[in-house]
């Protein structure tokens, strides 16, 4: 079955902007009340949007909650926080709505699964392009098209990682949306083809980005190592953690550096 088939030039029956009328209206709110600013930084996990929240003392912040996703909006208006956005369905949402109100740059930060031997835990990856190996993508974009980052946005969190003493490095990451249908054989193909890890949304936040006209770059930090004989965890270590702090600090900074 072509589940895309009749999509193509018509209409959605319901549009980002259409529910977040629905919702703000039921909070007694309207969208030039909520606007964001139109610098976004997207922290993925539960785990990193807590660790971002305390970072930026936004525990007390104006915070609307919109399909699972807390926005708040920072007192400086240089940029909101919105998060979480676990799996591609839902970063898209997060995105559409987002994009309904008002933003135009955002730096997503989440985890990766390493697929190269060299590449640990706690090292830190800039992606340039991303496999598309999740639905969600390709109702924003042909299958023909490449996911990429905005690559005026992939330097300023390069930089942002140079100016704390951290590298990274870029290059093509592989998203999947079954995370227990990483098999061994796809694995060695794509550490042969030098791919470097494996998460959930990158070349979906990649699709909807340039579909809905937002620059996009993402930060991911190695969580597991699954490039080796064995599956080497890394999340939960003293070390993952040390790594994960660092980590958000320099997301925070390429987010405040946004034009």
């Amino acid at each position: 079955m072509d589940f895309l088939a009749n999509q193509e030039g018509s209409a959605p029956v319901v549009t980002a902007a259409m529910h977040l009328d629905l919702v703000l209206g039921r909070m007694g709110l309207t969208k030039s009340a909520v606007a964001m600013p139109q610098n976004v930084l997207l922290p993925i996990t539960p785990v990193d949007l807590r660790a971002i929240r305390r970072l930026l003392a936004l525990e007390s912040a104006e915070r609307w909650t919109i399909g699972g996703a807390g926005f708040y909006r920072q007192a400086d208006g240089r940029f909101a926080v919105v998060g979480p956005a676990v799996g591609a369905p839902n970063a898209a949402a997060v995105l559409e709505n987002l994009a309904a109100l008002g933003a135009r740059h955002l730096i997503a930060f989440g985890w990766c699964g390493s697929l190269q031997g060299w590449l640990k835990t706690g090292a830190l990856v800039v992606p340039e392009r991303a496999i598309r190996e999740e639905g969600t993508s390709y109702h924003y974009l042909p299958a023909g098209v490449v996911a990429e980052a905005s690559r005026g946005l992939v330097e300023t969190v390069l930089s942002a990682c140079q100016a704390a003493g951290q590298p990274a490095v870029t290059g093509t990451v592989w998203t999947t949306d079954a995370l227990y249908r990483e098999a061994r054989a796809k694995v060695l193909a794509f550490q042969a083809q030098g791919v470097l890890g494996v998460e959930m949304e990158t070349s979906a936040i990649f699709a909807v980005g340039a579909h809905l006209g937002i620059e996009i770059a993402v930060l991911l930090l190695v969580s597991d190592e699954l490039g080796g004989s064995e599956w080497q965890v890394g999340f939960g270590s003293e070390g993952f953690r040390a790594a994960h702090e660092a980590a958000c600090r320099i997301a925070i900074a390429a987010a405040g550096a946004l034009s």
